[in-house]
């Protein structure tokens, strides 16, 4: 019964949320009223309520007793069809929203035993690891390591004025990213993570695990993205053969 609630309170927050996107309802625009969103929607008052206070929680909206509820902030909704290989940046920018990022750093290493055997490498051959944060219009998208054999870029950079990493692969060191092995898993943030950027210890993320290739099939990029689920959302399209 427990879990019954629960997914009829995650599908009347998502109804909202596409209400207020498909509607441009503006911060600080009223939603509809309870009964006639129960009506709306065709869910019930315990759903609905269990909803609102899902939103007004992560600040998508906020109430004023007496009056009702308002928008807070415009949610982000990104699709992205994992069937397409596409940079995060281009992601975003497709959402009609502006790409940014925060540097974490860039840490010259060994490559691990297991990155090793991920990206054809001999133990301990040099590796260079990316650690960025991705924003979507200043909000937290992703949580981006990126590493690299160090034999393919054959120096450190200083800085990468680049958003994407396959933008800045291709122009720099005429390499391009063709293909992927992606695995997709629920996960919580790092304790580095948690440091770095204001996160909830709880707060669940989507893991994209990644090898990039080459057009000559080279392993590339070894990465590890963690999507804030809240900004995008992926699309796998399936068909019976």
């Amino acid at each position: 019964m427990e879990q019954r609630r629960e997914l009829q309170s995650q599908k009347a927050k998502q109804a909202i949320l596409e209400f207020i996107l498909e509607e441009k309802l503006e911060p600080h625009e009223a939603l509809p009223g309870e009964l006639l969103m129960m009506e709306m929607f065709s869910m019930s008052r315990y759903a609905l309520r269990e909803a609102l206070t899902i939103l007004e929680q992560e600040k998508v909206i906020y109430k004023i007793r007496g009056k009702g509820t308002y928008v807070n902030q415009k949610p982000f909704h990104m699709e992205s069809g994992l069937e397409k290989l596409e940079s995060i940046t281009d992601t975003i920018r497709k959402a009609g929203l502006h790409p940014s990022t925060r540097w974490i750093g860039i840490e010259y290493l060994d490559a691990t035993h297991s990155v090793s055997k991920k990206l054809n490498l001999h133990d301990k051959e040099k590796v260079l690891t990316f650690k960025r944060v991705r924003l979507a219009d200043g909000q937290f998208a992703s949580y981006c390591v990126d590493t690299i054999p160090f034999k393919y870029l054959k120096e450190i950079p200083l800085s990468i004025q680049e958003e994407s990493m396959f933008s800045y692969l291709k122009t720099h060191h005429q390499i391009q990213i063709e293909s992927s092995m992606t695995f997709i898993e629920p996960a919580r943030p790092t304790e580095e993570m948690l440091e770095k950027i204001k996160l909830e210890k709880d707060q669940l993320l989507t893991l994209l695990t990644q090898i990039h290739y080459d057009s000559n099939r080279r392993p590339i990029i070894y990465s590890m993205d963690f999507f804030n689920p809240k900004v995008i959302h992926f699309i796998i399209n399936r068909v019976r053969t």
